[in-house]
């Protein structure tokens, strides 16, 4: 499946800089920057050499900053389209996001949806007003660790909504929990059977 997306112009209109999220910040994830060029954590690190890059064990993304440039539209009321990329190689393409028919009890799904899209900056929630979404939207940037945060328009407000960084400090060590087979499409592994 093809997620629905748009081409627009990313960063707000204003182009990414050539060098974009190929150094590491100094500040790195405790970032408050929302216009830092920099990567803050490994996973968003784009790659020096790319387009030239031969080196078979280069672990950063190989992107030119002129495609990252799509916006994501999710349709949250709709199980068929509330989907995103299925992988990182798609993901990484995605600067902006827009959530129509927002419901709390979409966030799950959201979450999923969201997942390979490394350097989104924007995402906009037409339907939501601020006081009721930013507990939503707060729960998504933390879960998805978008550093420093993500700029949301709401119906009634525009904010940059930062990561939470108490809360990430309170977790003695972030391991990755066990996945089982049946995770990587997004479906629960079987319940135990108790018989």
């Amino acid at each position: 499946r093809e997620p629905n997306l748009l081409e627009l112009p990313s960063w707000r209109g204003e182009p990414l800089p050539e060098d974009y999220k190929v150094d590491q910040c100094p500040n790195g994830r405790r970032c408050g920057n929302f216009k830092c060029k920099y990567f803050h954590k490994p996973s968003e690190q784009r790659c020096k050499n790319w387009p030239s890059c031969d080196e078979s064990n280069c672990s950063a993304i190989h992107v030119h900053v002129t495609q990252i440039r799509l916006t994501l539209i999710i349709n949250a009321a709709d199980d068929i389209s509330c989907y995103g990329p299925d992988d990182i190689e798609t993901g990484i393409c995605y600067s902006k996001a827009i959530i129509r028919s927002f419901e709390g009890i979409s966030v799950p799904a959201i979450i999923k949806a969201l997942r390979h899209c490394r350097f989104l900056k924007t995402l906009v929630v037409p339907e939501l007003d601020f006081e009721v979404g930013q507990f939503y939207i707060k729960e998504i940037i933390n879960t998805l660790d978008f550093v420093p945060g993500l700029h949301v328009i709401y119906r009634d407000q525009d904010v940059e909504m930062v990561r939470d960084l108490a809360a990430l400090a309170s977790v003695p060590s972030r391991v990755p929990a066990p996945t089982h087979e049946s995770d990587s499409d997004g479906e629960r592994p079987p319940p135990p059977d108790f018989t």
